[in-house]
């Protein structure tokens, strides 16, 4: 039979990381090596994978590493199955059965790259299995679409991993890339209709401040490759317009997503502006005052007192508040609550080099709630 390695790369995963470990302990599959790459956690997590350094198949490396991809390629270098899959923590196998039924097919042809379904979970909880197979496209089209299998579907060759590690100059879209290069290269791909794994759609690409470089990584990618794929890149929607409407596309699901989440919220009777208060914010700024932006302040204003607002529009905002563009000199407040859903990270470092006020997501407060609050 095959050895298939099972890698999972983790950092500060202690809520998460032991469901996915056991999900491949219990899986029915005899010939697993399992390889946990963690990057020297800081929360704890080191010491639930000490629980597992007795297991005769799972070997434990705790070390420095220079991202995700760095991660998965030490653990590419590591690992002796004929078969690599990677699973990350929160990730878990679908069912015990997972391994063994993707034997059934890789046994078939056991020079292909694999993959299957996926049971997609939101942030909610909700699940929906997403199958990349669907659709009328060929996989070259999806590609070039800036679509792929879901990474945690996919089982591939220790040979063609070792050939070509993951870019590590990519810090979202390396599994892309790879995949990318091994279709340009006539490596045969299969579609199998198995579900693989329950995956965690809260992962670092489904991030909103994330979003703008994904798509940044897509297109040099794109650029890189689709010379090899001429005759498809004419019916291909990859162009400098629909980049920027696919982006625009997932800026207005990511708000959608935050405001179903603070909708959820309301129903628990949860109120931002008493967290605000408990965490000693009483002077608050609000960054952005579109749609969501005017939702908060109206959250919030009977909680807290909200000293002014920051847009990039802000001459033509009228409200009954004061009014800043983000280059204006800023007045200090206990907070900073940065309503736009994308490009936090840029905000932040902004507004740090004005103020020494607390700068906060939205959306991390809407996540923290909900997670102390699950019922």
């Amino acid at each position: 039979m095959l050895n298939i390695t099972v890698i999972t790369v983790c950092y500060n995963a202690k809520s998460k990381v032991r469901e996915t470990i056991e999900s491949v302990c219990s899986q029915t599959y005899p010939n697993i090596e399992y390889l946990i790459i963690d990057g020297n956690s800081t929360d704890g997590t080191g010491e639930i994978l000490a629980e597992y350094s007795g297991y005769f198949n799972i070997r434990i490396f705790i070390e420095e590493d220079f991202g995700v991809y760095n991660a998965m390629n030490r653990g590419i270098a590591r690992a002796s199955g004929d078969y690599i899959f990677f699973l990350n923590a929160g990730d878990t196998l679908y069912n015990k059965y997972v391994l063994e039924e993707m034997y059934q097919y890789i046994k078939e042809d056991t020079k292909a790259i694999y993959y299957g379904k996926i049971c997609f979970i939101s942030s909610d909880g909700s699940k929906i299995i997403k199958d990349y197979a669907e659709g009328k496209e060929t996989l070259e089209e999806k590609l070039l679409n800036g679509n792929m299998p879901c990474h945690q579907s996919i089982f591939a060759p220790k040979e063609l991993l070792v050939n070509h590690y993951f870019r590590e100059q990519y810090k979202i879209r390396a599994d892309y890339e790879w995949l990318f290069y091994s279709v340009t290269r006539g490596n045969v791909c299969r579609s199998v209709p198995v579900i693989v794994s329950n995956y965690d759609a809260m992962g670092i690409s489904g991030e909103p401040e994330n979003a703008e470089l994904l798509f940044y990584e897509e297109k040099q990618i794109l650029d890189e490759y689709q010379e090899r794929y001429k005759q498809v890149v004419q019916y291909s929607n990859m162009n400098e317009v629909l980049m920027e409407w696919k982006v625009l596309a997932q800026k207005h699901l990511f708000m959608f997503q935050i405001m179903n989440q603070w909708v959820e919220l309301k129903q628990k009777n949860i109120c931002i502006g008493e967290y605000l208060q408990k965490k000693g914010y009483q002077h608050i700024a609000i960054y952005g005052m579109s749609f969501i932006g005017r939702r908060l302040y109206e959250e919030l204003a009977n909680h807290v007192k909200i000293e002014y607002a920051i847009d990039k529009n802000a001459n033509n905002i009228c409200m009954d508040i004061c009014m800043y563009l983000p280059d204006d000199n800023l007045k200090e407040v206990d907070a900073i609550i940065v309503t736009t859903v994308m490009r936090f990270g840029e905000i932040a470092e902004l507004l740090h080099k004005k103020v020494k006020s607390s700068v906060l997501s939205l959306e991390n407060i809407i996540n923290e709630l909900l997670m102390n609050y699950p019922d």
